[in-house]
């Protein structure tokens, strides 16, 4: 902004008319999208931080899962989503589903505005579907135990009896 002041003068009478004139300025980033890594349940907060005159409008679209390159927009209402004033988007409880492209977007009418693309990966922590379970064996028959962990490997397995380690290797 740039305030100025115009003097008009004659022998009679003389006139201040002060001003303000407004440069329009195109959006350009604060703090630039980038990819995230978050784990399943937890919030994380994708960064879409833009400046400009007038203020730019910032937009979030989520890939399509019919079209790739295609975007469409996200339901805000109910679904654990929040854009904040600053234009960063806020998913309050990452689900294995909210993994993928994101496309942010931010114009203000003044050039060609602003866009990026950021993946956002969910990582799953080990954890069971069946926590345990109790099997019944007669003595001296063969024992099978099940153990099915879920998550992003690596994922490490060991048994233990009695608080030390059993060997996994297969007995005769």
């Amino acid at each position: 902004m740039l305030i100025y002041l115009t003097v008009i003068s004659s022998t009679v009478v003389e006139f201040f008319v002060y001003g303000q004139i407004y440069f329009a300025v195109p959006p350009s980033w604060v703090v630039e999208p980038q990819n995230k890594n978050a784990e399943l349940g937890q919030p994380v907060m994708l960064d879409c931080q833009v400046d400009g005159f007038p203020k730019p409008v910032v937009s979030w679209k989520r890939a399509s899962d019919t079209k790739p390159g295609q975007y469409r927009g996200l339901p805000f209402h109910g679904q654990g989503l929040q854009v904040y004033p600053n234009g960063s988007l806020l998913l309050e409880a990452v689900r294995q589903e909210d993994e993928g492209p994101y496309l942010c977007e931010a114009a203000n009418g003044v050039g060609v505005g602003l866009s990026a693309v950021v993946t956002l990966t969910v990582n799953a922590p080990v954890h069971f579907k069946i926590r345990s379970k109790k099997e019944v064996v007669r003595r001296g028959a063969t024992a099978i135990l099940r153990c099915r962990p879920l998550g992003d490997a690596p994922i490490a397995v060991s048994w233990k009896r009695d608080g030390s380690r059993v060997d996994m290797l297969p007995r005769v």
